[in-house]
């Protein structure tokens, strides 16, 4: 039996459980409830005050930016919350300047974090 045999119908249960692995870091849901987040993964939903986060970075593309919660004290999902945001611009109507890193989301709670 060759090695070939072997690897080919295991690749893809290897990138099935990456992908799993990677993308079962993300939020399903975050709804902005003013001074706090309402945070949910799967089943488990929890409240994060905005009192409790010590920082907020964005980081993307054109249409969707990875934004990541720092917490003082750990939730249910642990100190860091990563979801991703996505845009309400249209691709296909971009400025130059609208295709940068820039993030109003994570703007916008960083500004209410710093009052």
């Amino acid at each position: 039996m060759s090695r070939w045999s072997l690897m080919v119908p295991t690749m893809p249960l290897v990138l099935a459980w990456v992908v799993r692995m990677t993308a079962s870091k993300y939020a399903d849901e975050v709804v902005d409830a003013g001074d706090c987040l309402l945070v949910r993964r799967g089943s488990v939903q929890d409240r994060v005050e905005l009192s409790n986060v010590l920082e907020v970075r964005g980081e993307g593309l054109r249409d969707r930016s990875q934004i990541t919660l720092f917490l003082a004290q750990p939730g249910k999902f642990g100190r860091k919350i990563f979801f991703i945001a996505l845009r309400n611009r249209s691709f296909w109507f971009q400025s130059s300047d609208d295709l940068s890193t820039h993030n109003d989301i994570a703007e916008d709670l960083a500004r209410r974090l710093n009052r």
